[in-house]
C-alpha cells in the first residue's frame, strides 16, 4: 500500500491527502462545483431561446443516431432544397415548400434531421432553423412556435422591429418574419431553410393561415404532418409532397441487426427470418 501511495505521488496527476471519508467527499464535491464554473461560467448561461434551440438539437442528434432504410428518400428531399426555384411566381413559390407524409412510424422525423444534417455539411454558410413538436413538452403550442421563429430572425437579421405579444396580431406578422429573412438571406447570398415537424400535432392554428401563402425567394420551407388539417391545409396550397417509405422486413431486419451491433449484441440467424 506504501509502493502504491508512493507511486501515486509520483504521477503527474494532482494528490491530495485526507483524514476522514467526509474530508475526501467534501474536497470531491468541491473540485466538481469549480470544473462546472470554469465550464459553464454564470455569465454565459445559455438564454431561453439558446435553450430552446438546444432542445431541438438534441432531439434531432438522437434520430440521426442509427438511420437505415431511407436513404433513397433522403436523397430525393435533399435535391428538393437545393434544386428548388428562386424565380418568382406561383411555380417557384410552391417548389419552395415541401410536406412529407407516411404512416406513423414511418421515421419522418429521422427522415428530416439527417437530410438537414447532410444539407448543412454540403452548405454551411446557409441557416437552417428546426422545430420539432415532439421534442418538448410546449413544442407544440403554435404561438411559442411563431414567437421562436421570429425571435430567431430578429437575431439574424439584426432588425428592431419587436415581436408581437397578441396571438392574433401575431399571426398576422409571422408572413412578415419570413420575408425579412428572405430579404436578408438574399443579400448574404444563402437560403434559409425552415423545418416544421410533426404539424399534425399542433395545439391550434392548424389551419395554416399564419404560415406565408406565397413562399419568397431563398425560403426552403419543410414540413411533415399526418392525414388532418394541417396536411390538407398544405395541400391545398399545392406544396410538393415525399412520402416516407414504409419499412420493409428487409429494412428492419438491417436495423435490428445494426441496433444491437451497436450494443455488442447479435440475434441468431433463424430470429432474423
Amino acid at each position: 500500500l506504501a509502493r502504491l501511495k508512493n507511486g501515486i505521488r509520483a504521477s503527474v496527476f494532482p494528490v491530495v491527502d485526507y483524514a476522514t471519508p467526509e474530508a475526501v467527499a467534501d474536497r470531491i464535491t468541491d473540485d466538481l462545483w469549480a470544473l462546472i464554473d470554469q465550464q459553464y461560467p454564470e455569465d454565459a448561461v445559455p438564454d431561453e431561446l439558446e435553450r430552446e434551440r438546444r432542445s431541438h438539437e438534441a432531439y434531432a442528434a438522437e434520430r440521426r443516431r442509427l438511420y437505415v432504410g431511407q436513404d433513397e428518400t433522403v436523397a430525393r428531399l435533399l435535391a428538393r432544397l437545393e434544386d428548388a426555384s428562386d424565380e418568382p411566381g406561383e411555380d417557384g413559390s410552391r417548389t419552395r415548400i415541401t410536406l412529407v407524409t407516411g404512416e406513423s412510424g414511418t421515421g419522418k422525423s429521422a427522415l428530416l434531421a439527417n437530410t438537414l444534417n447532410a444539407y448543412r455539411a454540403a452548405h454551411p454558410n446557409d441557416v437552417v432553423i428546426e422545430h420539432y413538436i415532439g421534442s418538448t413538452s410546449d413544442a407544440s403550442d403554435p404561438v411559442k412556435l411563431m414567437r421562436r421563429v421570429a425571435e430567431e430572425i430578429k437575431r439574424l437579421t439584426g432588425s428592431t422591429t419587436d415581436i408581437e405579444t397578441d396571438e392574433e396580431k401575431l399571426v398576422e406578422q409571422f408572413a412578415t418574419w419570413i420575408a425579412d429573412a428572405s430579404y436578408w438571406a438574399k443579400r448574404q447570398g444563402l437560403s434559409f431553410v425552415l423545418v416544421l415537424d410533426a404539424l399534425d400535432k399542433l395545439e391550434s392554428h392548424a389551419n395554416m393561415r399564419w404560415l406565408p401563402r406565397n413562399v419568397l425567394p431563398h425560403i426552403r420551407i419543410v414540413t411533415s404532418s399526418l392525414q388532418g388539417e394541417a396536411r390538407d391545409a398544405l395541400v391545398n396550397r399545392r406544396a410538393l409532397e415525399l412520402e416516407a417509405a414504409r419499412f420493409s422486413s428487409d429494412i428492419a431486419r438491417r436495423y435490428v441487426t445494426e441496433t444491437l451491433a451497436h450494443r455488442g449484441r447479435k440475434l441468431p440467424a433463424h430470429e432474423l427470418d
